[in-house]
């Protein structure tokens, strides 16, 4: 007799296809671009523009209003790259400018807007406005 619900025999795995992952040590997020993920790749172009920026090798602000220059050079963005992803890595959008005075303008929008009028001036902070997409 045969029966009715015969044994299955052993199974065999498919070959599963798998995306590519990151290059980086211990990340399993799939590849994007140049064998890294997104966010290893953003990580990388900003610490590359970053030092291109802080190799200017001074703050910007520097004797421009009563804030006492101190601490190390930081890139700063003028509109910020929360806010503004699409002009996040535009060179245009970045200040050199030392810890101190990106501390005090961190959070004195008004302030900052002013500052940085006077020292980039107003169509060059409208072009880079009209760039970022808002």
């Amino acid at each position: 007799m045969i029966h009715p619900h015969p044994k299955p025999g052993p199974r065999t795995k498919k070959p599963r296809y798998r995306t590519p992952r990151c290059d980086v040590r211990g990340c399993r997020r799939p590849q994007v671009v140049d064998a890294m993920c997104k966010s290893h790749r953003n990580e990388r172009a900003w610490r590359a523009l970053s030092l291109q920026v802080r190799s200017l090798g001074h703050c910007q602000l520097k004797g421009m209003d009563a804030i006492r220059c101190g601490g190390g050079l930081q890139a700063a963005h003028i509109y910020p790259k929360g806010a503004y992803p699409r002009i996040k890595f535009d060179p245009a959008n970045l200040l050199c400018i030392c810890a101190g005075h990106h501390r005090y303008y961190t959070e004195r929008w008004p302030a900052w807007r002013e500052i940085v009028i006077r020292l980039i001036g107003q169509p060059a902070l409208d072009e880079l406005w009209s760039r970022s997409g808002a």
